[in-house]
Parts: C-alpha cells; structure tokens; sequence
C-alpha cells in the first residue's frame, strides 16, 4: 500500500478526508492507531491519529512532529512499512451498527492474517479495521506485551461544536462558575483518544500486576494521576484522571484469564483567561482557587467520565 497525499496532513489545518483515512489505515495496520470503536476507521482527524503518527516517526528515527507532507520521508516510510507488512495476525474489528456490511459483520471478532483478503477499510465507505496481535515485531510499539485488550463501552454522546479558547474564556466571565462536561463543550471523544494513547497501558500493566497477586477471584484497584491534554485544547493543559477498577480473574492453566471494567473519571478547572498561569507553570490547576477569579471572572471545573472493558489472558510466571 503505497500512501498517496493530496494535502499537507497536520493538526488543526484543512486536511483532506482520504489522506486522513489512508494514514489512519497504515497506522492501524502497522500496530500505533486504533480508533474510536463505536466510530471506527473515518476521515476525521481526530487527536489521536497524530499522537500515533509521532509515535511512528519517533520509532523511525524521524523528528516526531505528527505532520506529513505528499512524497515526504514519513510518506515514504509509512508505505515501505506497509509494503513488508505482510506476515503476522489481526482480529477483524467493527463499529458494530446496522450499516455495517453483511460480509464484514460476519468477521467481526474473527482471527485472521494481514496477507488474507479481503482487508478492512479497503471497501468504499468501510470503517472496519485490524486490532493486530502484539507480538515480538520489530515495530517499538509492540515491545510492552500484556495480552490484556481494553475497549470503550460507554456510548460517546457529545456536542456537534468543539469548544475553542474564547468559548473557554466567554464561560469565565459569564458562566457564574458553572461546571461544564467534556460532552457538553464536544472533547470527550477527543479526550479518551488521546487518554488511550496515554494512560490505557498503564492501567493495563497496572491490572496485570495486581491480578498476578490475586491469582483467582473478584479484584479492586484505583489510581489517580495528572497527564497533559495540552494536544486536545490548549485550555485544558495538565487535568487529573482518576479511575476505579472492578473484575474477577481466574486460573486456567498456566495463564489467568481476566475480565475488569474500568471507570476513568476527568477533571480540569480552567482559572486564567489570559492563560498566564498555564504559561508558567504548565498546568491550570491551582492550590488556591477561590483567589483566581481575575477580572471579575469566576473559575469553573471540567469533568467527564468514560468507561472500559478489559479482557484478556496474563501469563502466570513458570
């Protein structure tokens, strides 16, 4: 598969919706993308098809911008790695609606080779696309094994409109310190795309560690931690997530099957419009809130929620 731009392809331009779609295919294929399941492979340049393609650059040895150019290295590199793409093995993935071809829908969850055919995402209009099998490749992404899979279940429902920085700052003077969702100002399926690329291994080594203690039965765990989402909206800068995990492992053999639900929970409070304080210290949280109302402005808190469902096997040490 040879990548063919029309357009230059970067965040927050007007990138064309086939070079979106070929780029996000070559990812998926290649092991650094995986969309949104109840979206699927589609030409919206959504934050997380750039975080993988830095991510694909930085394994290349090319400066991780998360841009491309038609015929340009990382052009060139994407479809040399498709090219010798050939070998290894995937399960076929769909959105799961009605639309969804009848042939298509018959594989869905099927194991299958990437040399088979016929090849998600190649039919017009088709959003299927590979969930591959991590193994030992020569690609860094696949170098952190877990055998554990984790997929959203909690339907993404948000507003048509993303805010931008003067909705941000409008809400300040005159939302009277109302809190707003992540669904509300439309960066929910934003945010869990790039909390996917972020923080989803994390939680999954963390459940792996956990459940190699438990060994059989029912398990809880948590964590809290601050990540940047500075790459989503520069408004929202350092938030805190926080997650509730419940699940139940059981021995078989010499692996432990596993199947948890993960409650992750997002906070941010946006406090200067002027973005002075994010500027230098890097985050929008502070230890004062109630004295950063600058301008007769009030802060506000950001909030959402998501969850997931991880399922899979850990290999019990022999």
């Amino acid at each position: 598969m040879d990548i063919k731009l029309s357009k230059p392809f970067a965040a927050n331009s007007a990138v064309d919706e086939y070079d979106v779609k070929q780029i996000k295919k070559a990812l998926n294929r290649l092991g650094y993308y995986q969309p949104f399941e109840k979206v699927g492979i589609t030409g919206i340049p959504d934050t997380a098809v750039f975080d993988a393609l830095k991510a694909f650059q930085k394994d290349q040895g090319l400066t991780p911008t998360g841009t491309a150019k038609p015929d340009d290295e990382t052009v060139k590199k994407l479809s040399a790695a498709m090219r010798h793409k050939s070998s290894g093995k995937y399960i076929w993935r769909t959105v799961g609606y009605s639309k969804v071809r009848t042939s298509h829908a018959k594989l869905n969850g099927t194991l299958r080779d990437f040399s088979d055919s016929p090849d998600p995402g190649d039919d017009y209009n088709c959003r299927c696309w590979a969930d591959p099998i991590k193994d030992k490749q020569k690609y860094s992404a696949h170098k952190e094994k877990t055998g554990l899979n984790q997929i959203i279940i909690s339907s993404p429902q948000q507003s048509s409109y993303k805010w931008n920085g003067v909705n941000f700052v409008e809400h300040f003077y005159k939302g009277k310190g109302r809190a707003v969702s992540l669904s509300e100002i439309g960066l929910l399926s934003d945010v869990i795309s790039h909390a996917r690329s972020i923080i989803f291994k994390r939680v999954e080594k963390q459940i792996e560690k956990k459940v190699k203690t438990i060994g059989n039965g029912i398990f809880t765990d948590s964590f809290s931690r601050s990540y940047n989402f500075g790459s989503v909206s520069f408004s929202l800068g350092n938030s805190t997530v926080k997650g509730h995990i419940q699940g139940n492992v059981r021995k078989l053999g010499k692996a432990l099957s596993v199947e948890a639900q993960v409650e992750y929970l997002f906070f941010d409070q946006f406090t200067d419009p002027v973005s002075i304080r994010q500027y230098l210290t890097g985050t929008s949280l502070t230890n004062k809130v109630d004295s950063y109302t600058e301008m007769g402005g009030t802060a506000y808190d950001i909030v959402g929620r998501w969850l997931t469902k991880v399922t899979g096997t850990v290999e019990v040490a022999r």
